[in-house]
């Protein structure tokens, strides 16, 4: 942060040292005013620049603020219109107002105008499983194949399909092959933290979410961790509670909860976006549970809806008329959301 403010200091004209600073503060919720402020300093110095306005309508996405976020995507098309990022953009908005067949159109279009790029395909992948189509993934990873068959992202497709049919095992060994063929970034031990949840592996999950997010495992960090990573405490904390850590597990799923409840709404809107039911579950406390997953059905927050079937932290729900009725509100727009993505597709084929 001091060298970014050094950097102003040294060239107030300098539009890039203001955007990067915004972005920087962005990772703070308590700060992403100041980061709008950044960002709009930054393009009245570059008023043309497509990446700034970008940057500014993801921030309004942070902070939930969907009607500006778009406004501003629209303001954008108008002056470039073919600007491959903010199909992007488009896609990430669709998807946190749980509008995927949005999120497909865009991604589909991000891919299209952007050829030879596979970083589109993932999201493309998880998107057709938020709607629940399973069948366009081994196209999608064709696709993929035909641009660069020996790509690291092929098995990151795979853990996709993988987890859309519940195996698992197959998930963790797709994994671990693309993690070597990346050079083993760091970032792929929360993957594998996850998959190992799914697999109720919770000694293999510890091990690698101790890697990967090791500030969670210090009560000194939680603060910080939660600030960065809010919708990460309450599923480490109940891999805790599973692996002889009961009262720390406790401890970071109460305070993740209150952050989540009780500061992070000060900042932010639609804050009931991150999973306070997975908190609540991991407290034992299934009526709170169901409540916080009708709130955010009730504001569109679907993403990932799937993954309240298969994590077994959402077994003490399975089957009840509360949950299932929820699930089944979303089940009931897909099916229209479905038709429409049939119906955008077969007009751009036209």
């Amino acid at each position: 942060e001091a060298a970014y403010l050094q950097a102003i200091e040294l060239s107030p004209g300098y539009a890039t040292a203001f955007q990067w600073y915004g972005n920087f503060l962005s990772r703070f919720p308590h700060r992403l005013d100041e980061s709008l402020q950044y960002l709009r300093r930054a393009l009245e110095l570059d008023p043309l620049s497509s990446i700034v306005q970008i940057n500014l309508a993801e921030k309004y996405m942070h902070l939930g603020r969907y009607l500006e976020a778009e406004q501003r995507l629209d303001q954008l098309a108008q002056l470039d219109p073919e600007f491959v990022a903010a199909f992007g953009a488009r896609a990430d908005l669709a998807a946190q107002r749980g509008r995927f067949d949005e999120q497909i159109h865009w991604l589909q279009k991000s891919a299209e105008a952007d050829t030879g790029r596979l970083t589109h395909y993932i999201p493309l992948m998880w998107a057709y499983v938020d709607i629940g189509d399973v069948e366009p993934l081994a196209e999608v990873k064709r696709q993929m194949a035909q641009i660069n068959e020996e790509h690291a992202l092929l098995g990151v497709a795979d853990v996709v399909s993988a987890i859309s049919t519940d195996n698992f095992g197959a998930a963790l060994e797709s994994a671990r092959w693309a993690h070597e063929r990346m050079g083993r970034p760091p970032f792929f031990y929360v993957i594998f933290g996850y998959i190992n949840m799914l697999k109720r592996d919770y000694k293999s999950a510890r091990e690698a979410l101790e890697v990967a997010l090791p500030e969670m495992f210090d009560p000194a960090q939680w603060r910080l961790a939660l600030e960065e990573k809010p919708d990460n405490g309450c599923y480490v904390g109940w891999v805790m509670q599973r692996t002889g850590d009961a009262q720390m597990g406790g401890d970071l799923i109460r305070a993740s909860l209150d952050y989540l409840e009780r500061e992070l709404p000060r900042y932010i809107q639609h804050a009931d976006r991150y999973p306070t039911e997975a908190c609540y579950l991991a407290l034992g406390e299934t009526e709170k549970a169901l409540s916080a997953i009708e709130t955010r059905i009730d504001h569109g927050h679907w993403a990932q809806w799937w993954f309240m079937r298969k994590m077994p932290l959402y077994e003490p729900l399975w089957g009840d008329p509360r949950f299932e009725a929820a699930l089944q509100r979303i089940q009931d727009d897909l099916v229209v959301q479905r038709a429409n993505l049939e119906r955008m597709e077969t007009a751009a084929d036209f």
